[in-house]
């Protein structure tokens, strides 16, 4: 039979054939480009002590020059870094050969060089050794997984990783190796390794993953630390970020603390050569991981906002200001952050209107309602953003229930009306919960077979996104916000409590029930109040342990005509039973005016009384808490206002708690705001008859007005 010829053959060789003809027009760079790439090899060679491989070289380059253009070598002979330094750098640098054949080493040729060399190839012995060691057999370290003597030890490409287990696999040889004093780690890749580890933890849901992780973590925060000095504050961000939500490491945010305030004050001498690079990012991850971690750093947080009120502007977009916002006002920062609060709120209001999205808006409202920092003009500007996305998206563009209660609750909290965000809003939450996905064909085919399937997955739709993340916290905090904002259609509620009784609420979730309490109460959604409340009836007695959440939940069932009996003892019952050191005068006054909106003196006779009693005990605690004659008290003069008024508003308020009040006033650290809190006390006691306390608060009032002119002159 006659031969067939193997065409795929012919025509990978034409190709190979042509390819060469073409390499063979080409000609070296020009010779600006080639000294210009040969003065940087050298710089990237220099850098990582004389003698580097060329796997490590090209991620040095990439990272010490991004922005070199690639194309200048475009139609020339350099083709490669490899074909740079062994072509055309042969007087600066030594090419040798490694066992690995697609590995060279590139060695400069001076002194600082050879010395390179020596070392790395005393780590390359010292790496064989431990190979053949049993920790070799334990971590399975076979080839090169483990890099000796250079700087750079760490796989390539560790955001490629997504897979735990892969990532801690291609990192525990290099612990091994790094503990046997074979290869180190920079800090920057120290912090690079850990925010990785960070990104893929979900995954460690077995003890042996979380305790191969624990190493990981424990072994690069110690490299990290050991060499804060060489971080920028990305990477301190970072650091910081991968380690907040772990115990045991406070000294690496004592260490960290000292390394950013250096930065930001520019007085970084110990650690020359590192460049702050301050991003409004990086201060916002800084100063979320600070208080995650429950550490008030006032000097640190002080340096960060100066640093932040020094930015430039255009340096912050929308999602920048919401989350310094945010991580401002989670730390609870105040008072130095008047002035970084007035900067974020000029540079929202400058924000475009379509540069803004729900979780921005979100996030930024709520920061700024926090911080008792939102100014009503730029709220209002902010719900007018949320319009204008909407009439340029839809209401595909608020598929989050978070994005959406977190908003409309900023407002809530504020007690700013929007009536066409509130309208808006609403129509949007019916749309989404109303929505009925198509229903798919499930039509035999022919001979009872099943009908092929469209190639097109099915897409899912924005109103599928809200329903899957509606729960009874967003679902509840939703209907009390609309309801405040005046929302009152008849098919919205029946909808909403539809949703309702289809969430079940937990002992955790005492906050959303008193929201939903609040919400349906009004309506006289019999249904939907009775399921409610066999979640009220269930709740244990550990759960009414705290002030704060009974007082929220008496709020609740006083805003309508709620009269579960059973529910109201069981509240009753839990005050009575609250000891009067879990208290403070806010808390006192928060209690009484929750009291005083439940209009059932059955149930809530034996409360005014008690409350008194509480209140003169935590005044007087208060008062015998102050040892030291210079120190202030914790209370404010507007939390005594308010509990003097709101027990006034009980009818319970006597002679006793007055003279203790007043007793406190002059412990109290009253601010230029104050003024006008302490003339509603003095008014209230002169109505009540106490003429000399009253004659106090007005001097005070007086005293403290005078100061605050003095200051501002």
């Amino acid at each position: 039979l006659p031969r067939v010829p193997n065409l795929r053959s012919q025509r990978s060789s034409l190709f190979l054939a042509l390819a060469t003809a073409e390499k063979e027009k080409w000609g070296p760079p020009p010779p600006e480009v080639l000294a210009d790439a040969l003065d940087k090899a050298e710089q990237v060679v220099r850098s990582a002590g004389g003698c580097i491989d060329s796997l490590s070289f090209g991620q040095e380059w990439r990272e010490m020059f991004p922005e070199f253009p690639k194309d200048k070598f475009k139609g020339t002979t350099v083709t490669s870094f490899n074909k740079l330094i062994s072509v055309h750098g042969t007087d600066r640098f030594v090419v040798q050969n490694t066992k690995k054949k697609e590995i060279k080493l590139y060695i400069l040729k001076d002194s600082q060089g050879e010395a390179a060399r020596l070392e790395y190839e005393q780590a390359e012995q010292q790496l064989k050794e431990l190979a053949n060691s049993p920790l070799g057999d334990f971590f399975n370290i076979r080839g090169g997984n483990i890099k000796g003597g250079g700087v750079k030890s760490l796989p390539r490409n560790l955001a490629s990783y997504t897979k735990l287990d892969l990532l801690l696999n291609d990192l525990e040889p290099n612990l091994v190796a790094f503990a046997g004093g074979v290869a180190q780690v920079s800090a920057k890749d120290a912090a690079t390794a850990l925010n990785q580890i960070k990104r893929l933890q979900y995954q460690a849901r077995h003890q042996v993953q979380q305790n191969r992780l624990q190493s990981a973590v424990r072994v690069f925060s110690d490299v990290a630390v050991r060499q804060i000095h060489n971080l920028n504050s990305k990477s301190v961000s970072l650091f910081l970020n991968a380690i907040a939500d772990r115990e045991g490491y406070e000294h690496c945010f004592e260490e960290a603390s000292k390394h950013l305030q250096a930065l930001a004050s520019n007085e970084h001498d110990h650690a020359e050569g590192v460049e702050p690079m301050w991003s409004p990012q990086a201060v916002a991850v800084i100063v979320n991981a600070y208080a995650k971690v429950g550490r008030r750093d006032v000097p640190l947080f002080r340096a960060m906002s100066s640093v932040v009120s020094n930015l430039p502007n255009e340096k912050f977009d929308a999602q920048a200001v919401a989350n310094i916002a945010n991580a401002f006002a989670r730390a609870d920062a105040r008072p130095f952050d008047q002035e970084l609060f007035a900067k974020l709120r000029h540079v929202a209001a400058e924000l475009p209107s379509d540069s803004w999205n729900p979780a921005a808006l979100a996030i930024l409202t709520s920061a700024l309602v926090k911080a008792d920092a939102a100014e009503p003009e730029l709220m209002k500007q902010l719900g007018d953003n949320a319009l204008v996305l909407y009439e340029a998206q839809g209401p595909e563009a608020f598929w989050s229930p978070t994005a959406m209660s977190q908003l409309l609750a900023a407002f809530t909290d504020a007690g700013i009306q929007h009536s066409g965000l509130f309208g808006t809003m609403g129509k949007v939450a019916l749309q989404h919960l109303t929505y009925t996905p198509p229903r798919k064909d499930k039509r035999k085919g022919p001979r009872g077979k099943k009908p092929a399937e469209s190639a097109q997955p099915t897409k899912v739709t924005a109103s599928d996104k809200f329903q899957r993340a509606t729960n009874g916290v967003t679902l509840a905090s939703l209907a009390k916000s609309l309801r405040w904002g005046g929302q009152k259609g008849k098919r919205l509620w029946l909808i909403l409590g539809e949703n309702c009784r289809h969430q079940t609420f937990s002992t955790t979730d005492i906050s959303a029930l008193a929201d939903a309490v609040e919400a349906f109460s009004p309506a006289e959604d019999e249904e939907t109040m009775k399921y409610l409340s066999s979640f009220l009836r269930g709740l244990p007695e550990k759960a009414l342990k705290s002030p704060m959440t009974i007082s929220k939940l008496l709020a609740a069932v006083g805003t309508g005509q709620y009269n579960d009996g059973q529910v109201l003892t069981k509240l009753v019952k839990g005050v009575l039973a609250l000891e009067p050191f879990a208290f403070t005068p806010a808390l006192v006054a928060d209690m009484a005016e929750s009291i005083s909106k439940v209009d059932n003196p059955r149930y809530m006779g034996p409360l005014g009384p008690h409350m008194a009693d509480v209140s003169l005990k935590v005044l007087n605690f208060e008062m015998d808490s102050l040892d030291n004659p210079k120190t202030k008290a914790r209370v404010t003069a507007y939390d005594m206002q308010r509990m003097l008024q709101s027990l006034q508003t009980l009818g319970h308020i006597n002679e006793d708690i007055v003279s203790a009040a007043t007793k406190l006033l002059p412990r109290i650290n009253l601010t230029s705001a104050d003024c006008q809190s302490l003339q509603d006390s003095a008014k209230l006691m002169k109505e009540l008859g106490f003429e000399a306390d009253a004659q106090e608060w007005e001097k005070a009032s007086s005293d403290n007005n005078l100061l605050t002119r003095i200051g501002s002159i």
